[in-house]
């Protein structure tokens, strides 16, 4: 019922937003990959993904009024858009994922000027991008899965510099991907699966440290081996939590 009322109250904020800036919400609603629209509420301001038409899909940020609603900044200059996506918050700050047409789709932050929203590190040196994903915020650190080219899809967290962004733990060694499928934050950890090779995905735990980035237990939550039926959490995680795709 909580659940329910929090996203009435959501939409309902948005709607009022929307009405302020027809044209590149209207845009920005009708171009999705994740299919849902991207935004967030920072303090008085919302922060969306929007497409004037200019632009391209991009960073714009609205306090309600016409005058108010202002792209934040044209990261892939001309009218391709960077496509900002993955939105979450750390200490007033706003994290994405975005390509700013020479580096790929990296890790970014915004604090909703155009000097102030910048590339957090360039994970993956080049044009390929390391793709982050599935950016979760636990305590003062935000976990996400990317590949930086040599130890292929890991998890990856960030404190918001470029020092404090670095590769948790190589799970599957090697170029091999673990494709971490970050669930939930619980008690300053982070509950996810991933593939450590033996081509069974398990849940797994993290505090950010690779000594304490480890399998919760043996029991795998998808793959070649069944759920065990004695473990009716593993199994819901596994159906429900776990079907989330990346969004992009």
């Amino acid at each position: 019922m909580r659940k329910t009322t929090t996203r009435q109250l959501s939409l309902a904020v948005f709607a009022a937003f929307v009405a302020a800036a027809p044209l590149v919400m209207a845009a920005q609603n009708r171009a999705s990959p994740s299919g849902s629209a991207e935004y967030i509420r920072v303090g008085k301001m919302l922060f969306f993904r929007g497409d004037d038409g200019v632009t391209g899909r991009e960073l714009w940020k609205t306090d309600g009024s016409r005058g108010g609603t202002v792209l934040v900044k044209d990261i892939h200059p001309g009218p391709a858009g960077s496509v900002p996506a993955n939105f979450v918050l750390l200490d007033g700050l706003l994290y994405f994922t975005a390509d700013d047409g020479s580096s790929g789709r990296e890790l970014w932050r915004s604090d909703g000027t155009a000097a102030g929203t910048v590339r957090v590190k360039d994970i993956r040196p080049g044009g390929a991008g390391s793709d982050p994903a599935f950016l979760t915020r636990v305590g003062k650190q935000i976990f996400f899965r990317a590949d930086d080219g040599k130890h292929g899809r890991e998890l990856w967290r960030s404190d918001g510099s470029t020092k404090g962004t670095v590769l948790v733990r190589d799970i599957n060694p090697g170029r091999g991907s673990a494709s971490p499928v970050l669930v939930k934050a619980a008690d300053d950890h982070l509950r996810f699966s991933a593939d450590d090779g033996d081509r069974v995905r398990r849940l797994w735990i993290s505090d950010g440290t690779a000594a304490g980035t480890r399998p919760l237990d043996h029991v795998p939550v998808a793959g070649k081996e069944e759920t065990d039926p004695s473990r009716p959490s593993i199994r819901k995680l596994s159906h429900a939590e776990l079907a989330d795709k990346p969004r992009l």
